[in-house]
Formats: C-alpha cells, structure tokens, sequence
C-alpha cells in the first residue's frame, strides 16, 4: 500500500489544483482516465510520454 501512496497523492493534489486553477471539467475527465492507465500498466506503449503529451 505504501508505493501507491505517493502517485495517489500526487494526482490528487494535482487535480485539486487544476479544479482551483481552471474550470474545464472535460480536462478531468481525461486526466482521471490517463492516470489510471498509466497506473494500471506504466510500461505500455500507449502510455509513454509522448502519446499523453499529444493526446
């Protein structure tokens, strides 16, 4: 439980700070779903930087 703390928290706080900063809910949605697919599986392909970045 203690590895996962870390990035949890991170996005959260993350996400607290772009809901404060900005008003776009569709931004969450997406971020919510790249978080948990980099989460799920960090090595995959789809999840390099560069496929996010562009995505």
């Amino acid at each position: 439980m203690l590895p996962t703390l870390l990035p949890t928290l991170t996005v959260l706080v993350m996400l607290w700070l772009l809901e404060l900063l900005s008003n776009q809910r569709r931004l969450f949605a997406s971020l919510a779903s790249s978080a948990f697919l980099i989460y799920l599986d960090p090595a995959h392909y789809t999840n390099s930087t560069r496929t996010l970045v562009i995505s």
